[in-house]
């Protein structure tokens, strides 16, 4: 009974929900402040924009850092996802006879890196 009480599975579980109640209690804390950071953050930004607001230059620079930090966030996300579904394939791949997906373009784009790689190399 004593093992039963003190195992490793109920200190797990003791950590996640200690973990789950300090997430609980961050959001809240976050939910709970926000009126306070808008309520900051508008008074910047309106004495801000008073002061480039007819400015061409500053709308400008604005819109090319915003379509760059746009263009960074989509790089990084299809990468992500690329390199997450890589990862899945090469766990899988030692397990059962894995085709990367299904359809003409599939087929076709198998067909093409064996033309160019060579039937005897690794395809990822």
């Amino acid at each position: 009974m004593f093992r039963k009480i003190f195992s490793e599975d109920s200190l797990w579980g003791s950590a996640r929900v200690i973990y789950h109640l300090v997430l609980v209690a961050v959001s809240a804390t976050i939910a709970l402040s926000l009126p306070l950071i808008i309520n900051s953050s508008a008074k910047h930004l309106l004495a801000f924009w008073s002061a480039i607001g007819n400015k061409r230059l500053y709308l400008i620079a604005a819109e090319m850092v915003f379509a760059i930090c746009l263009i960074l966030l989509s790089n990084y996300i299809h990468r992500s996802w690329e390199d997450r579904r890589l990862a899945s394939i090469a766990r899988k791949a030692g397990l059962v006879f894995l085709s990367p997906g299904e359809g003409q373009m599939v087929r076709n784009r198998v067909r093409r890196l064996k033309e160019k790689q060579g039937f005897a190399r690794d395809l990822s």
